[in-house]
């Protein structure tokens, strides 16, 4: 990977991470140099004798300047550290980013629209309200370095995560535990994370998956032009890496009682908008999972205790026919058919189970997925689960 130099803003390549680095993490600008401009920046100055970092953007040069004072010798910029032009480093970089936040000394987070003359605590801060926690892109960077200081717009430093961490739980929803690290990713519901980046955007359709892989530890292709397919390849990505079925729950909940006793009423029709959206068991994006930040799993013991079932392995393969799902299957006497997760909503003293409400298409297809339901409080009789 590329990394400049703090004295001098020239590039360097390092084929793995050296021992001491920092990064940096922001918004883009519109106007930012890219690896082709910095290079040439380096060729020019080259020849005249004086310093690059002279001739560099001033978000380049600040950054260099700071990391430089700290004692780093390079810096990792995404901006410029990237040739853009090169599919393949592109995508290697795409694939590799959360890895090398993870490895750096330090992350500073630039906050150009943050003032440094208000406490960032304060109601309606103009660090509660930067526009730095709406973008896809840094919630990796958020998560994956141990120490982030975050700098005003003049770069003068006004909190650091690990003094922050409630205030950026306020903000993000992310757990403070995981901002710390004493929380591994992995102990989190693939639904939950889903939830962190559910209102954050991305410039580019393609990098609402992208941003992501390294919150979930998977690797794609990247594919710029593939539009949605993108977070489609990411969640069948997660289905084979990771046995957690409440990356199916996202979506909009029904009333359980409701869902029963008035089946069609919540499932979604032909003429509406949503109807093949929400007749899919994966999301379309991210934004699926707003309100997904209370599921957890559950063990099998628990599941299979909660509907009196034997215990069973709930399962879902890709096939070239689409996902082949193992699971308990409920009918109910109003003519209801219900998918059943080990995954609920997380509560003090009760479970509240997500099922899926399957619609029957005839005797030679496959059933669809209508729509989410909690179903907590049924007491309905119900034949038995097949």
């Amino acid at each position: 990977m590329w990394l400049l130099t703090t004295d001098r803003a020239e590039l360097r390549w390092y084929a793995r991470p050296p021992p001491k680095y920092a990064v940096l993490s922001h918004v883009w600008d519109p106007e930012e140099q890219s690896f082709g401009e910095v290079r040439g920046i380096e060729r020019a100055r080259r020849e005249t004798g004086e310093n690059p970092r002279d001739f560099v953007s001033d978000k380049i040069r600040n950054c260099c300047i700071w990391a430089e004072a700290h004692g780093f010798a390079v810096v990792w910029v995404d901006t410029c550290c990237i040739d853009k032009t090169s599919s393949a480093e592109l995508s290697e970089a795409l694939n590799s980013m959360f890895a090398w936040y993870a490895a750096a000394a330090v992350c500073y987070a630039f906050l150009r629209d943050v003032s440094d003359s208000e406490p960032p605590s304060i109601p309606d801060s103009s660090f509660r309200k930067s526009v730095w926690f709406t973008r896809g892109w840094t919630l990796q960077e958020l998560i994956a370095p141990k120490v982030v200081i975050f700098l005003s717009e003049t770069w003068f430093p006004i909190a650091s995560k690990r003094h922050m961490s409630l205030l950026l739980e306020e903000i993000t929803g992310i757990n403070a535990e995981v901002l710390m690290g004493t929380t591994p990713l992995h102990e989190v519901s693939v639904a939950r994370r889903m939830s962190w980046v559910s209102a954050r955007t991305t410039s580019r359709i393609e990098d609402e998956a992208y941003c992501l892989m390294g919150i979930f530890g998977v690797h794609l292709p990247t594919i710029y032009g593939e539009g949605k397919e993108a977070f489609l390849r990411l969640q069948e990505e997660i289905m084979r890496r990771i046995p957690d079925t409440t990356l199916f729950a996202w979506g909009p909940r029904a009333d359980p009682v409701e869902t029963l006793l008035g089946y069609r009423s919540v499932f979604p029709t032909s003429r509406g908008t949503d109807y093949i959206e929400r007749s899919c068991l994966l999301a379309s994006g991210p934004a699926a999972f707003r309100n997904c930040s209370d599921l957890v799993n559950v063990s099998k013991k628990v599941f299979a205790a909660a509907y009196d079932i034997s215990p069973h392995v709930s399962s879902f393969i890709v096939t070239s026919h689409g996902i082949q799902a193992t699971c308990p299957v409920m009918h109910f006497s109003g003519g209801c058919t219900l998918l059943l997760l080990p995954c609920c909503k997380a509560q003090d003293d009760e479970l509240s189970f997500v099922a899926l409400i399957l619609r029957f298409q005839g005797e030679s297809s496959p059933w669809a997925v209508g729509t989410r339901t909690l179903v907590e409080e049924v007491s309905l009789e119900k034949r038995e689960p097949r």
